[in-house]
């Protein structure tokens, strides 16, 4: 057979429509043998198509080539340059379609804690997958179906070849710009099913649930589950930004994912993942930011700022959160590229910049506490040293917030030590694109930004 790894060695340039055409059936096929064949309870009928019998307790050698699966792919996405041939009816397969309803069936046999109450259900049927997505996600529960470590692992890695799945085929096989015409346009995309509102709503609600203390021999199924949920709603096609509307206006989904951003205790590329989701929502969905401040009073959640106790909005929860990140030991940014924090805060002032406090027309403007919070936090991180290239990138955040930042902030930055570091950014940055030229005239501009 055809391994991933030929095409790991390739210039994307080199491949050619067939290539991909077979390259893309071949990760459908190969996923298919990875995952563990589903009881008949993941839907009313199991699929029909690959004669597959009953296989409720994979063994760990399943696993061992799904997560082989994902390994290879995530390679690939990285090796190929992310060339798309868009507008190819052909990189659509059956098979494709095949692999997400099986994608789809496994996630809900291990989440579903009672049989589908499904009656003449299909395989191929959206209505009755549809239906069977949202029972699974109303009957799921900690400690359901996934209680003990062989089921935790196998859900995790079925939660992250399905964020897998979904990357790959809006990053080189999906069209940005088709359009959703017909439901028969809608029946044919692979990736519906993934999609479906019921599906995004059922990912919230896994990251939402602690099905297990986070431990460094346990599986961060809640973190795979935020992968998913920031695949299936970004992008600009017709089919993602559905889910994310449908997602936004849902009475729960922003609540799942506010009460996710809330809880103590987490790792690190959980939270980053977690925050991702927030800037992407706030991004390309502004509706979004009232009703994730929403659902930050719901609970009626409070800061304690040491001698006044508030109700918390999205700005400080971030601005908490942000504090926390460079804040905490090991010294920031940490020696290993293990050490995530240094992305959870580049996230975080991105969102921050995306959320844009200074228009109270996008989200309620923080109290003069928080403002001048976040002004001192800008400033101890301006004051970082230039030698590490994340701490650098964190540093060039800063300044577009600064670029917004209201006129008081001037005199934190004199008083705080903010002005050498701004002009040693400045020279730097005047010396990479205009004496060094290093990128094109685009790039130097936006470096200059």
């Amino acid at each position: 057979s055809i391994s991933l790894s030929l095409y790991s060695h390739s210039r994307a340039d080199d491949l050619t429509i067939s290539d991909y055409q077979i390259m893309a059936d071949h990760i459908a096929k190969r996923l298919l043998t990875a995952l563990p064949n589903q009881p008949s309870s993941a839907l009313s009928e199991p699929s029909s198509s690959n004669g597959a019998c009953v296989d409720p307790k994979p063994s760990s050698d399943k696993i061992q080539n799904l997560e082989k699966w994902c390994d290879d792919l995530e390679c690939l996405l990285l090796t190929t340059g992310g060339k798309k041939f868009r507008d190819d009816p052909t990189m659509t397969s059956s098979t494709m379609k095949e692999a997400a309803y099986k994608l789809h069936a496994s996630i809900l046999a291990e989440v579903a804690t009672a049989p589908s109450p499904l009656d003449n259900g299909s395989w191929e049927d959206d209505a009755a997958a549809d239906k069977a997505t949202g029972y699974a996600a109303d009957s799921f529960s900690a400690g359901g179906s996934a209680n003990t470590a062989m089921d935790l692992y196998l859900l995790a890695s079925i939660l992250r070849a399905t964020g897998l799945f979904m990357r790959w085929y809006s990053q080189v096989l999906q069209s940005p710009g088709a359009s959703i015409k017909s439901p028969s346009d809608l029946s044919e995309n692979p990736m519906t099913r993934l999609k479906f509102k019921s599906m995004v709503l059922l990912y919230a609600k896994i990251l939402d649930m602690e099905m297990t203390p986070p431990t460094a021999a346990s599986p961060d199924v809640p973190r795979f589950a935020s992968i998913c949920l920031f695949r299936a709603t970004y992008g600009d096609d017709a089919m993602s930004t559905t889910a994310r509307r449908l997602f936004v206006d849902s009475l729960d989904g922003c609540s799942y994912l506010m009460r996710a951003l809330l809880k103590g205790g987490q790792p690190v590329p959980r939270l980053f993942s977690i925050v991702r989701n927030v800037h992407h929502l706030v991004s390309a969905c502004p509706e979004s930011i009232p009703r994730m401040e929403r659902a930050l009073k719901a609970p009626t959640i409070e800061c304690n700022d040491g001698e006044n106790t508030q109700q918390c909005g999205l700005s400080e929860v971030l601005i908490t959160t942000l504090a926390w990140a460079f804040r905490s030991e090991p010294p920031f940014p940490g020696v290993t590229s293990a050490d995530r924090r240094s992305d959870l805060v580049l996230e975080i002032l991105r969102a921050l910049y995306a959320l844009d406090t200074s228009d109270p027309s996008k989200s309620s403007r923080p109290s003069n506490d928080t403002m001048a919070q976040i002004a001192i936090i800008l400033c101890e991180l301006l004051r970082f040293p230039n030698a590490d290239e994340r701490v650098y990138q964190i540093k060039l955040a800063v300044v577009a917030l600064l670029l917004n930042a209201p006129k008081e902030y001037s005199e934190y930055l004199v008083t705080n030590g903010g002005i050498q570091p701004l002009v040693d950014i400045m020279a730097y940055q005047t010396s990479l694109v205009v004496v060094e030229r290093t990128g094109s005239s685009a790039d130097d501009a936006a470096a200059v930004v």
